[in-house]
């Protein structure tokens, strides 16, 4: 499961005429599934850093009803052998978040900023505290192999294990979630529109897919943003008498709102 391309997201890829669209280039990040098929109520695994990396955050599948509290902790070296340790661990920090619906990720909220020099193993916990949520995750084939993976950073096969740190460790699991991470060296953009931020404002007239190359002349994102025309709006005009009632009715468009709120 390599991973060498990621997406471009926008702040709204259906604009009227006028109307302005925020793009931001992607950053380092690995996936590994949303191929879910189990859960519990947290998810442990190790990143090995090829190159020195310094963890940002985290977005995962969330199973949740109502308002979930999510947790992340994380260790130097392996979590084998540390499932049950809570002393062990480092708590990153504690958060509550609106789910997206099962199969979709979440992003956790939760500035991990965990630096994970070049060779070394680092483990991480993501959990849920309360008790109507769980993590997504897959049955694996092999706890400790590695099933994500780029140029920096790979992802290995972990557990399952309840919260907090109790009881017998479910094994093999993949995590279902994404990883963000940056490296020591900055990335850099060439967008179709000249552009070499990471971040671009575009307003266009027509339908127009943009396209940013980061760091290489092939690992190129594209989006597409579509325009649709400004509606026609008509209303209705009349005469009455003073002291009786008139019924504006527009058209043209799907919504409207009326001088005075209505």
């Amino acid at each position: 499961h390599f991973n060498c391309q990621s997406q471009i997201s926008a702040t709204n890829t259906l604009l009227c005429t006028g109307q302005t669209a925020t793009l931001t280039a992607p950053v380092n990040q690995l996936t590994t599934t949303l191929a879910s098929d189990n859960s519990q109520r947290g998810s442990m695994f190790n990143l090995v850093a090829i190159n020195t990396v310094t963890i940002n955050g985290f977005e995962t599948n969330l199973n949740a009803t109502g308002i979930p509290s999510v947790q992340i902790y994380y260790k130097a070296g392996t979590h084998a052998g540390f499932e049950n340790s809570a002393g062990s661990w480092t708590l990153i920090g504690t958060t509550t978040l609106i789910a997206q619906p099962i199969g979709n990720l979440t992003s956790i909220p939760i500035p991990v900023n965990v630096t994970i020099p070049a060779g070394q193993t680092y483990a991480f916990y993501v959990t849920v505290s309360d008790n109507v949520s769980a993590l997504r995750y897959t049955n694996g084939t092999l706890q400790g192999a590695v099933y994500s993976s780029d140029a920096n950073l790979q992802y290995l096969q972990g557990v399952g294990i309840g919260y907090p740190f109790t009881g017998v460790p479910n094994t093999p699991r993949i995590w279902n979630g994404k990883i963000k991470y940056t490296t020591a060296t900055p990335l850099t953009y060439t967008w179709s529109t000249g552009a070499n931020t990471s971040t671009i404002a575009v307003s266009p007239t027509v339908t127009t897919t943009y396209t940013v190359a980061v760091n290489t002349a092939t690992n190129v994102s594209s989006i597409s943003v579509s325009v649709s025309p400004l509606p026609t709006v008509s209303v209705n005009s009349g005469s009455i008498c003073s002291g009786n009632s008139f019924s504006i009715i527009p058209s043209g468009a799907n919504t409207y709102t009326i001088q005075g709120g209505s």
